[in-house]
């Protein structure tokens, strides 16, 4: 649910266990509290996502939370600061082109054709306008979830 609302890392570099971001994360609100941050923060990333919530509503409620709570306190003051954060959470994804029809993937040797070698469609959406340097969009993106670094994050 955490990756719903603030969407999986494609660029992670490190498999080295846990940043440490998370772990400075994982200390109490404020002295004396039960919750930490991390966990009131991947509450709230909960809700938006559950309850289709903009990005506003959740930095006007962010802003309240600030308000009411101790002055001590180590809530994160917006969603483009928690969205940081729960990055750092996520292990890397790699995406790949694949064909329209299933017969191929753009991947390895592949990377760089610009029409399938089976059916001979072509891999990107035409393009409204011309511009050359427009990034061009395929017709199906495959997201692939390595295992190696969640196996080492799992028993690290």
């Amino acid at each position: 649910m955490v990756f719903d609302a603030a969407g999986p890392n494609y660029f992670v570099s490190s498999h080295e266990g846990v940043p440490d971001d998370v772990h400075a994360a994982d200390h109490p609100l404020w002295d004396g509290c039960t919750q930490s941050q991390l966990g009131v923060v991947a509450e709230l990333v909960d809700i938006k996502a559950d309850g289709h919530i903009s990005e506003r509503i959740y930095d006007l409620v962010s802003q309240w939370a600030n308000r009411i709570l101790p002055p001590d306190h180590t809530l994160l003051g917006n969603y483009y600061i928690m969205k940081k954060l729960v990055k750092d959470l996520g292990l890397p994804i790699e995406k790949i082109d694949a064909c329209n029809n299933g017969c191929m993937l753009y991947w390895k040797d592949d990377v760089d054709l610009e029409y399938y070698k089976s059916c001979g469609d072509g891999r990107y959406k035409p393009s409204q306008w011309q511009d050359p340097h427009q990034k061009k969009s395929p017709y199906v993106v495959l997201r692939y979830l390595p295992l190696t670094p969640r196996l080492q994050r799992l028993y690290s």
